[in-house]
């Protein structure tokens, strides 16, 4: 092999790197615009969820706190009770009843409808309890959680308003009652209208804050079993927070797969490295090479000393 092949040769090598290096560098590059773009696009999904569930819940929240508020003071609750709460049902649909506990020598329950009873929710006494033991002298603002098994199977979500009393002799919080309020699930999520995520070719799951249960709880999920990688969007709700997770239907895809970024590079650099063997075989001098990238045009330009 002569000097002059050998030169040939070394110069096509060298193209060929510098031409698969730039392009493979560039389709890379191409593809990580488009995964971050799929995961811009689901996490903005998720949140615009998710603000609509935070907005709903907060709201839910703020009207138990409003019908708690001058509980103790209207009287046995017998009396004004299943009144009040039928007209909040009323405006409400999706809550399933409502307990006012009275505490004292001997507790004082009044429940609405007459067949709703916390103490037949099994899924709801222990939540309750839970709350109750967490709650600070004083502090009577709701509490909601979920999700929490109905007695009739479905899932649903409880807010607590703890009731306290100032008492001025000895200059402390007397926890006076608690109201109790069950929702049905997603009924009082409704407006976020979740269950039309797949319609947008996304797939779902909702997690709660049910501190009983080891993973929070799932509320609503579309899938048997959500990918490894999802974005997500938390939504706030009274005194805790529930977890949007989201994914494209089929998982995030890049676009360019990598071993096809690495053939189309390969090729790319053979292509330049035969080129750059016929121009010398020419007798034309390349002094040195032009590679100009843009986020979508790869050029190479092959430059002689007369250039």
């Amino acid at each position: 092999m002569t000097a002059e092949q050998i030169k040939k040769i070394a110069g096509a090598v060298i193209v060929f790197l510098l031409i698969m290096s730039s392009s493979l560098y560039f389709l890379m590059e191409v593809r990580n615009g488009i995964h971050q773009e799929q995961q811009k696009e689901a996490y903005d999904l998720a949140k615009s969820y998710t603000e609509i569930i935070e907005a709903e819940t907060l709201k839910a929240g703020k009207e138990a706190a409003a019908f708690a508020g001058n509980a103790q003071f209207k009287g046995t609750p017998s009396k004004w009770f299943p009144k009040e709460a039928q007209a909040m049902m009323d405006e409400h649909p999706a809550i399933v009843g409502m307990e006012l506990a009275q505490f004292g020598k001997k507790d004082i329950i009044t429940s609405y409808p007459e067949n709703f009873s916390v103490a037949k929710e099994a899924g709801i006494v222990e939540v309750c309890k839970n709350i109750k033991e967490n709650t600070n002298d004083g502090d009577s603002e709701p509490r909601m959680v979920a999700p929490v098994e109905l007695a009739d199977g479905s899932t649903g979500a409880v807010c607590v308003v703890p009731i306290f009393l100032f008492n001025a002799k000895d200059v402390k919080f007397n926890q006076w009652g608690s109201l109790t309020v069950v929702y049905k699930l997603p009924d009082l999520i409704s407006e976020a209208n979740i269950t039309s995520i797949p319609e947008k070719n996304y797939i779902y799951r909702l997690y709660g804050n049910n501190p009983l249960l080891t993973d929070d709880g799932e509320i609503l999920t579309s899938v048997a079993e959500m990918p490894a990688e999802t974005e997500s969007s938390s939504a706030i709700v009274p005194q805790g927070l529930w977890l949007l997770k989201v994914a494209p239907d089929g998982g995030f895809g890049y676009g360019i797969p990598t071993v096809g970024a690495v053939v189309i590079s390969s090729v790319l650099g053979i292509l330049g490295g035969v080129a750059t063997i016929k121009v010398t075989g020419k007798n034309k001098k390349i002094s040195y090479i032009k590679i100009k990238r843009d986020y979508y045009t790869l050029r190479v330009k092959f430059c002689s000393d007369s250039d």
